[in-house]
């Protein structure tokens, strides 16, 4: 006979493995895509295309430079706002502005 209380309690820390990283903030998935390269990895839920821009992490695993745009379904993002969870982000190397 099974016991759906064990059975709860057992299963339970499989659904979320624990990260002792995380201290009280939630993370969330996203891909990002530069050129023929992409990556998905985890982020905390917070984390803006300003700061995916700026990320030393992503610049080394894709190979991006500091003058880049984020979009997602061809839209242009602005850097402050935050990414979605499960956000697919293509990053694209800006155009020079200056004359």
């Amino acid at each position: 006979m099974r016991h759906a209380h064990t059975d709860e309690t057992l299963s339970a820390p499989s659904l979320q493995p624990p990260n002792p990283a995380e201290k009280g903030s939630n993370m969330k998935n996203i891909t990002v895509k530069y050129g023929v390269d992409s990556i998905t990895k985890q982020v905390e839920d917070d984390f803006t295309f300003g700061d995916l821009q700026d990320s030393d992490a992503f610049k080394a695993a894709l190979g991006f430079g500091d003058r880049t745009k984020a979009l997602v379904d061809g839209i242009e993002q602005d850097r402050a706002t935050v990414i979605p969870a499960n956000a697919t982000v293509r990053l694209e190397t800006a155009a020079n502005t200056k004359a």
